[in-house]
């Protein structure tokens, strides 16, 4: 990760704390001053890139206290930071299924309104213009 960014420091402040791909969803802006990353800038960078390498979405503080801490990838990533047989064995979509988290999966985008309409007309308009062609 340090050469892409070009931060010298961070792979020994990694190597030193075990932080593995197991632990890398900790990894942010709150968490990098423990382990010794406290310039404000590569925070930021350092947690951006981790969000994008695992694909979660950033924490926002709107977020309803109704909905799940964090996306469905995000706390599936937290449940594989454990070892173990199970851990190891668990599958997302198990997981989702498991923790009843299907209401929260992201949802295929819907088209606009103006695709969703039928390219023919509906069966009642196609009567009266047959009708009134008969005439």
């Amino acid at each position: 990760m340090d050469r892409r960014l070009g931060l010298s420091s961070i792979q020994e402040c990694f190597t030193t704390n075990f932080i593995s791909g197991r632990k890398l969803i900790y990894v942010n802006c709150s968490n990098l001053p423990q382990i010794g990353i406290t310039d404000f800038e590569h925070m930021k960078e350092i947690s951006k890139h981790v969000r994008e390498l695992l694909q979660i979405e950033e924490p926002r503080f709107e977020r309803s206290i109704s909905l799940p801490p964090r996306d469905n990838i995000g706390l599936f990533l937290e449940q594989k930071t454990r070892t173990g047989k199970r851990s190891d064995a668990l599958s997302y979509s198990q997981f989702v299924q498991e923790a009843r988290l299907q209401e929260y999966e992201p949802k295929p985008p819907t088209p606009p309104y103006e695709e969703l309409q039928l390219s023919t007309p509906p069966c009642e308009e196609l009567q009266e213009a047959s009708s009134f062609f008969s005439k």
